[in-house]
């Protein structure tokens, strides 16, 4: 029985050492102040593309002076048109080059209701544009000043190929600050799994 109790803790010190990892994500130019093409000196803006992203649909950057408050630095971005996107590759970035079912991701950004946009619309996808946490995920209502939005996501299919992904949901969101977090749940370690496996064999035995 002493032999029993010494594998259970060594199989679950073995489990415990495989913990949850979460860690934040780094996004390029994830307030927009970097790059070529800023519409500057402020107040102006322009239809440009922001560095380190891709758009798609209407949309482009933006600088007020003052600096609205709720956002970093000056610049932000406009998407416009009801499907407008912005996405960035950030599979260089996510511990392991991969993600897994089970893994969490939050994305944290400011964001503004303009010309009565009510939501956005977060995404994971693979290079393909196929989701990996089960479709989009919208927002809470959006208000008419930046405020932060937290958004939260599940992956419920692996993948080596990871693209994070942000809709307008209406005529013009404006937004800054983008922030992703992402718990990773790991796969048991082989070691334990041999331990669980000799576990049942000597209970097995004992019978």
């Amino acid at each position: 029985m002493k032999h029993i109790i010494k594998l259970c803790m060594a199989v679950a010190l073995l489990c415990g050492a495989s913990a949850l990892h979460a860690a934040s994500v780094t996004i390029n130019n994830h307030s927009f102040e970097n790059g070529a093409g800023l519409p500057l000196p402020a107040p102006d803006w322009n239809n440009n593309t922001p560095d380190g992203w891709t758009k798609s649909g209407g949309g482009g950057m933006q600088a007020s002076s003052p600096d609205p408050t709720g956002i970093d630095g000056s610049v932000y971005v406009f998407l416009e048109g009801g499907s407008a996107s912005l996405t960035q590759n950030i599979t260089a970035s996510i511990l392991g080059g991969a993600v897994n079912p089970g893994d969490i991701f939050t994305l944290t950004l400011a964001a503004d209701n303009s010309n009565n946009s009510p939501t956005f619309d977060f995404d994971i996808q693979d290079g393909f544009g196929a989701s990996l946490i089960g479709g989009p995920v919208t927002s809470s209502t959006l208000t008419t000043e930046f405020a932060d939005y937290d958004v939260v996501g599940t992956v419920d299919t692996a993948s080596s190929d990871i693209v994070l992904y942000i809709e307008t949901n209406g005529p013009q969101v404006l937004i800054d600050n983008v922030r992703l977090d992402l718990v990773q749940v790991p796969e048991p370690s082989s070691t334990a799994l041999l331990g669980l496996g000799g576990l049942a064999l000597i209970l097995r035995r004992r019978k």
